[in-house]
């Protein structure tokens, strides 16, 4: 029966075989018969798929590992946030009136239209910074279409730890990694002669941010952790760069009105 097999075989693989396997043994003094040649063909077809399965996977991005959906709708407004203090509502009213006017810490949220150089007219969000006022946060987000995050590049070392946290909660929120919202983080008050560069503040932030995440994902039992995104790539240390969404860094001085220009960009971009 095994050699009524192969010689139904052999007569299979003949006509499609057969010419192939004759130029080789002529090209190479080898007795090549067709058997032999669909015997070679089949080793090299199953090496290649075991090199296949075999072969290491490229890295996921951070929304895939952890199941996030893509392309959530995006809203229609540009939200201003930050710390207190930092320069916010400043911002607006430069981006509203292309003046400085002294500001006071804001209580509430303030919402107005901008119209920009070009013309077009973008409905802005300044959402005050303290802690104890951002329980309507949520809801803005998910009006939004890009965030303005206002640092400031003179304050000490502390105040941007709290802006690392104030990061934290939004770049491992559900939305903004959805509708995947480009942020701009406005160094404010570069003017300053002790300011740092927008180089170190994005150095600063990246590191306490690594800090935080490791303290986030110690700690077991957190059911706010459950609705939000990983930060970065697991087992890499975070940057920027490992965000699903765009982040740049700018220098901006809101009371000399310089730096600004970026701003108008982004929002004309967004």
């Amino acid at each position: 029966k095994i050699i009524w097999s192969m010689d139904v075989l052999q007569q299979i693989v003949e006509p499609v075989l057969g010419p192939v396997s004759t130029l080789l043994s002529e090209l190479t003094g080898l007795d090549i018969s067709p058997l032999v040649l669909l015997s070679v063909l089949g080793t090299i077809a199953l090496a290649s798929s075991l090199m296949t399965c075999l072969k290491p996977q490229p890295a996921y991005s951070p929304s895939q590992q952890h199941g996030a959906p893509r392309g959530k709708k995006k809203g229609s407004k540009a939200l201003i946030v930050g710390n207190c203090d930092t320069g916010k509502t400043a911002l607006l009213g430069q981006l509203k009136t292309n003046s400085f006017l002294a500001t006071v810490t804001s209580q509430g949220i303030n919402d107005e239209t901008v119209t920009l150089k070009s013309g077009k007219s973008v409905p802005v969000v300044d959402f005050p910074g303290h802690h104890r006022l951002r329980q309507g946060l949520t809801k803005c987000l998910t009006q939004a279409k890009a965030i303005v995050f206002v640092v400031d590049a003179n304050a000490k070392l502390p105040l941007f730890i709290n802006d690392a946290d104030y990061l934290y909660n939004l770049f491992t929120d559900n939305f903004v990694n959805e509708a995947s919202l480009p942020f701009l983080i406005a160094c404010n008050k570069s003017d300053m002669l002790t300011a740092r560069t927008k180089d170190e503040i994005q150095q600063i932030l990246e590191k306490e941010l690594n800090q935080i995440r490791a303290s986030q994902v110690s700690l077991p039992g957190q059911d706010d952790n459950q609705n939000k995104i990983y930060l970065g790539i697991e087992g890499e240390k975070f940057v920027m760069d490992h965000l699903t969404f765009p982040v740049n860094f700018v220098e901006i001085s809101v009371k000399e009105g310089t730096g600004l220009s970026s701003v108008v960009e982004f929002l004309e971009s967004a």
